[in-house]
């Protein structure tokens, strides 16, 4: 078993593969944190590891399929060995194409099981031990600007990340009581692989399916996923519980929104 050094910080990081999981990854190695690399692909993963250690910083890595729980328990265990985690980062999550009237099911039920039964199942795997150590210690949650305004577009995915949202929050309420702090991401739109997620489907969701190159044209036009990452982590090593990494339109939906609440309150 490859051991490492968990004197200074050991993060746990799931989707870390690629995208903002893997930026945020290498970012947090830069303020000595050891990373634990969760990702369903296993050759994501030892990119991943291989980029930290070519960067000076250490890590570990796992193929974990967190829609499985059974998955996750062995991860949580194996990764336990090493020492108490002190960060842990619910990152994971992917989308699907159409709204809630028109996505297949199959699609909606695997995204369902990874944004939201996965990080419940994650939380579940990896915070009772952060909380029993009773170290100071922080969980992370990459939620979506897509939580911040009128659902307009990927409606299904929109409200996957809204029930993501609930969820941190209320895990924000029940470590109120612990040395536990919460931060919750919210990233405007970023050129990630999030549009091909379905290239790493599991069987029991209808296999995998790789999606054509002019299918992620929206998103190569977002944000690059190292600035995002950086203006996460130091949100978090600021130990803010809200950080919005805005796009061009963020502010603009957010306030939009924001009235149409307010407008719903009784006059004073």
């Amino acid at each position: 078993m490859t051991q490492i050094d968990t004197s200074k910080g050991l993060a746990v990081i799931t989707g870390a593969g690629d995208g903002i999981g893997r930026a945020a990854a290498l970012e947090l190695t830069q303020h000595g944190y050891q990373i634990a690399v969760l990702d369903i692909r296993n050759d994501a993963v030892h990119e991943t590891v291989t980029l930290i250690e070519k960067n000076d910083g250490k890590a570990i890595g796992y193929e974990c399929d967190i829609s499985d729980p059974d998955n996750v328990a062995t991860c949580a265990e194996a990764i336990s060995k090493h020492g108490p985690v002190t960060l842990f980062w619910a990152n994971a999550g992917l989308g699907t194409a159409g709204g809630v009237l028109s996505a297949k099911r199959s699609g909606l039920e695997w995204m369902y099981a990874v944004n939201l039964w996965g990080t419940i199942d994650t939380c579940r795997a990896f915070i009772p031990a952060m909380i029993e150590s009773g170290q100071p210690g922080q969980v992370v949650f990459t939620a979506s600007s897509a939580c911040l305004g009128q659902i307009e577009r990927n409606g299904a995915y929109a409200a996957s990340k809204y029930a993501f949202w609930g969820l941190a929050e209320a895990l924000r309420g029940e470590l109120l009581e612990t040395s536990l702090s919460v931060s919750i991401v919210y990233p405007g739109l970023v050129n990630t692989q999030i549009w091909n997620g379905a290239r790493a489907r599991p069987e029991r969701f209808g296999g995998p399916r790789h999606a054509p190159e002019d299918a992620g044209t929206y998103w190569q036009q977002g944000l690059d996923v190292n600035e995002v990452a950086k203006a996460a982590v130091d949100g978090v090593l600021a130990n803010n519980p809200y950080i919005v990494v805005p796009y061009k339109d963020t502010n603009e939906r957010f306030e939009k929104h924001r009235d149409a609440l307010l407008s719903g309150f009784p006059a004073t």
